[in-house]
């Protein structure tokens, strides 16, 4: 087991770190949260690759900042749908600046509650609502339907997704995290039923998917997601982590969310 900034952490300081959320939470989570399919493709037959590259890392294209360190703080979904939109932002807009976590800190309790906060009100810059450490009173400062939230079905089309549109945030098993120091989490110590035993401190976690690849030559290897996490570039590969790609590893097919700044009407992946 590798040294990590977590290994003098106690039992109790581990489970803190994740949400307390039971199995039945989870499934309400799930049917309640409103999101809009977006089309699988133009004709819906196909799952053909050919028009997509083999990788993509959307950090090479310049769009994405520095990984924040959101601390001992627990609201990790916080920062990953701001992670996420700070992306969206850059691809679109040619807008480079961090968004405010605090706003979802303040005015959300989980993943799916800060995508139906965001739909009504969008999300202020950092600049605008900064940062506190800590949860503070809510102050929604947009007003207005600012975005979609598109729910992603299989993996095949947040890969395209990707490719062509933007980041998509994702809400799995994190339990392996605090160990993680390098490489690809192959999923073996999460089933992907997404089913957490209450005897140990594996728990829900969110990250920002902002790219793909494989490991080996000409594809020859472990295809992988390259994803953000929220521990600040000192922990894991400079800040990320990468996820083996193809399993649905790890439950991330549950609420799998591509936050888009345009109407998903007539886009075909």
């Amino acid at each position: 087991m590798e040294l990590t900034r977590f290994s003098d952490k106690s039992h109790e300081e581990l489970t803190r770190r994740f949400d307390e959320i039971s199995v039945d939470n989870f499934d309400t989570i799930e049917s309640t949260t409103s999101r809009t399919s977006i089309p699988h493709y133009c004709n819906n037959e196909t799952k053909d690759d050919d028009d997509i590259p083999d990788t993509v890392d959307l950090r090479l294209q310049g769009y994405v900042l520095p990984p924040r360190d959101m601390g001992d703080l627990d609201e990790h979904w916080a920062f990953s749908i701001s992670s996420a939109m700070e992306i969206e932002t850059a691809w679109h807009n040619l807008t480079y600046e961090y968004l405010s976590p605090q706003f979802l800190i303040d005015c959300t309790k989980n993943y799916q509650q800060a995508y139906n906060e965001m739909y009504y009100y969008g999300i202020p810059s950092e600049i605008d609502y900064p940062f506190k450490n800590g949860k503070g009173e809510c102050k929604p400062v947009c007003k207005g339907r600012c975005l979609n939230d598109n729910y992603l079905s299989y993996e095949f089309l947040i890969k395209r997704t990707l490719a062509l549109l933007g980041p998509v945030t994702i809400y799995f098993d994190g339990g392996d995290l605090p160990f993680y120091k390098q490489g690809i989490i192959d999923g073996s110590n999460c089933p992907r039923s997404f089913i957490p035993d209450p005897s140990t401190w594996r728990k829900p976690w969110s990250a920002v998917i902002i790219g793909y690849g494989n490991d080996g030559i000409n594809g020859s290897g472990t295809d992988y997601w390259i994803l953000r996490n929220s521990w600040g570039d000192s922990w894991g590969e400079e800040g990320y982590f990468r996820l083996i790609r193809g399993k649905e590893a790890c439950g991330m097919m549950r609420l799998p969310i591509w936050p888009s700044l345009q109407e998903p009407n007539g886009i075909c992946i």
